[in-house]
């Protein structure tokens, strides 16, 4: 049999007898860069992958929160339009955070006639907010909306719809359970902002965990 013929065929007979046992390769050295091609072993049922590096970047978890059946009024400065939402997370892993939902503002007669505008903030912190007292954590996202009106408006009733998201980004710096808080407010106390879900008119919350700090800053 040619030795090209042997190597085709795998002859066991092209290696010392160490080398080869059965169907098994051992106690020799494959050199070079070969590419190991396993059979498809299909998905497995369950199972626990540990002591494994991601690439940064890859997508370690994502937690989800529809929120419905739900309104807020904030009148002048921020206060807290839900309990926080707890969620965990690695040391120096990116969390990327976004909600949605549908708000308003609504000047209820009053006060500066030129300012009606809502404001949604974004915190994030280790301790969770459960009142308009309690710390809020740290800023992370701010966004304006609704309108402003020339200083002499005489108009006692004015709303301004918005359907958007507000999101923000960080890198953890320890390990455990963070919490998210979403604050609104107005520019003044004859101003409402007014933060809705419904059954079919769903707020959402998406916190997504990335591995490693792949957090650009752009300015």
């Amino acid at each position: 049999m040619s030795r090209a013929r042997q190597v085709a065929n795998f002859d066991p007979a092209l290696f010392a007898a160490d080398e080869v046992s059965g169907d098994k390769v051992h106690g020799g050295t494959i050199s070079g860069s070969p590419t190991l091609v396993t059979p498809n072993l299909g998905t497995p049922a369950s199972g626990t992958l540990t002591n494994a590096t991601f690439p940064a970047g890859h997508v370690v978890k994502t937690t989800l929160f529809d929120i419905r059946n739900w309104n807020h009024i904030s009148t002048g400065g921020a206060s807290v339009i839900h309990n926080s939402w707890s969620f965990t997370c690695t040391s120096g892993n990116t969390i990327h955070i976004k909600f949605a939902c549908r708000a308003y503002t609504d000047y209820n007669g009053g006060g500066t006639t030129n300012t009606r505008r809502g404001h949604m903030y974004m915190y994030y912190g280790s301790n969770k907010s459960i009142d308009d007292t309690s710390s809020l954590g740290t800023l992370i996202d701010h966004k304006e909306f609704g309108r402003k009106l020339v200083a002499n408006s005489t108009s006692t009733t004015s709303e301004a719809w918005w359907g958007g998201t507000i999101n923000g980004s960080f890198v953890s710096g320890a390990t455990g359970t963070n919490y998210v808080t979403i604050a609104a407010g107005s520019d003044d106390s004859a101003v409402n902002c007014v933060t809705v879900a419904g059954a079919n008119d769903i707020a959402c919350l998406v916190i997504t965990e990335y591995q490693g700090d792949v957090l650009t800053e752009e300015t």
